[in-house]
């Protein structure tokens, strides 16, 4: 009778983390869960809360999807000097699309808000404005040229490590965007905000599952690509999540969706100019 409930008690975790992982997937991305498995899914604050655990295997999915693009316009493309430009292009495109610019939106947003106001409450009104400020607008345009800089010059050092560091920083931005979910309070709007669900739930455990997931990934990807590169990256882009989490703590007391969706797009480009300053002789 123990093994039978034993047994029960593993499916039943088994079948809960899938709901999640698909839930997550269902708003992380625009990938449509639709139909009788998303009533299978279905939907709850303390499901949602749950399902940050899974950002880990998102940022995975969507990397690895994106990295995909950049391989295949690489060998499509005719062998012109400079080819993989477009391929990189391309590979920006398709992740924005996936995503639904999900991301991006939130740093547009915080920047807005952090640069247009002097106290918490009006950063937050400012924030909630779907409208692009000026000060969004420049955010927006230095992070998706830096992208595209920073990938362009990884591809000149090495085609296979930019491929993997596509699916690297993808992991690591969401695992940081769950940390930042993890220690920090929440600061917004605690009753229309879609994303304070998020915030609620045993914080910790679901820490931990997508750290034990993260580490699972980066162990796979080292082991595609052995290389003291990834410690640049890890150190640029948790350098970066410091930074960002100390002027949210000063401006807005906490962390809410807006600042989440920064911290993913701030730390990724950070991981590509962290692997940049590390000597090519440890690169390849």
């Amino acid at each position: 009778m123990n093994l039978l409930a034993f047994l029960a008690s593993h499916n039943l975790f088994i079948v809960n983390s899938i709901r999640h992982f698909l839930l997550a997937l269902q708003f992380f991305t625009r990938i449509p869960i639709t139909g009788n498995l998303a009533h299978w899914v279905g939907f709850s604050d303390a499901h949602l809360a749950r399902s940050s655990a899974y950002l880990p295997l998102i940022g995975a999915l969507v990397g690895l999807f994106s990295a995909t693009i950049f391989f295949i316009f690489i060998e499509l493309l005719p062998n012109y000097a400079g080819n993989y430009w477009i391929a990189i292009f391309m590979t920006i495109v398709v992740s924005i699309l996936i995503t639904g610019a999900l991301h991006e939106d939130g740093l547009a947003d915080l920047v807005d808000g952090l640069g247009g106001a002097f106290t918490r409450e009006k950063a937050l009104e400012i924030m909630k404005d779907s409208r692009v400020g000026t000060y969004g607008s420049v955010a927006l345009t230095l992070t998706i040229l830096g992208k595209f800089i920073f990938l362009s010059v990884l591809a000149q050092v090495s085609l296979s490590l930019t491929f993997f560091a596509i699916v690297a920083a993808s992991i690591l931005s969401r695992f940081l965007v769950l940390v930042a979910m993890t220690w920090l309070p929440y600061s917004g709007d605690k009753v229309f905000s879609k994303s304070v669900a998020m915030f609620t739930g045993p914080r910790l455990t679901i820490f931990m599952i997508g750290t034990l997931w993260s580490a699972i990934l980066f162990l796979i990807i080292y082991f595609c690509y052995t290389s003291w590169v990834w410690v640049g990256g890890i150190v640029a882009s948790t350098v970066v999540l410091l930074l960002i989490i100390r002027i949210v703590h000063i401006k807005l007391g906490g962390v809410n969706g807006d600042v989440l969706g920064a911290i993913q797009q701030a730390t990724e480009i950070g991981f590509y100019l962290g692997l940049l300053l590390i000597p090519p002789s440890l690169a390849l």
